[in-house]
């Protein structure tokens, strides 16, 4: 199975989660919700934008990560990974919003272009910088902390094979000084 699609399940369950928490911010703002088209259509396009997200940021770090294989926790690889995942979230962004008004609203591509504004990008890109500064931390975390682990069993490794090397040397002495007690007896 391919990398990209055990992602998939984690990607729907982000999904999910942001789609749920913009509802419980218009519960808390006072706004009512309503089980209609309306909230179908909403839902679909956060899990559109959200999916898409996601998949396209664990690309950009499936690539990083074979590119900074031996260097994936120095300071120039989380930059790089930071940047390439906000550039990447934008042009997604750019492209979701030219399907949405251009090919489901039917909007000209001179008229979509010309009602562009940096507001209608503002929310998704401070969504996806949260997750992704999320994500960025828990991952460099979990493989931190796997690399901790790796160096302990290394280190308990030496450890282990340094007293199996005392003991085996303790051992011949053990038996030859028994020897010479019950030669002497």
């Amino acid at each position: 199975m391919k990398p990209i699609f055990k992602e998939i399940p984690r990607a729907i369950i982000i999904s999910l989660t942001i789609f749920f928490v913009l509802v419980l911010i218009r519960l808390i703002t006072g706004n009512s919700i309503t089980f209609n088209y309306a909230l179908l259509v909403n839902f679909g396009y956060t899990m559109l934008y959200g999916l898409t997200l996601y998949l396209s940021n664990a690309i950009v770090f499936m690539y990083l990560d074979k590119v900074f294989q031996a260097e994936r926790f120095t300071p120039k690889r989380i930059l790089i990974g930071f940047v390439l995942s906000f550039l990447v979230s934008v042009l997604v962004i750019f492209f979701l919003r030219i399907f949405e008004d251009v090919i489901v609203d039917g909007l000209s591509f001179s008229v979509f272009l010309s009602q562009e504004h940096m507001a209608n990008y503002l929310v998704a890109i401070i969504i996806t910088l949260v997750v992704t500064l999320a994500f960025h931390a828990f991952y460099f975390y979990k493989a931190y902390a796997e690399n901790k682990v790796k160096e302990q069993k290394v280190i308990a490794g030496t450890a282990s094979a340094q007293f199996e090397s005392l003991k085996n040397q303790i051992d011949p002495h053990f038996l030859f000084n028994s020897l010479n007690v019950l030669s002497s007896l």
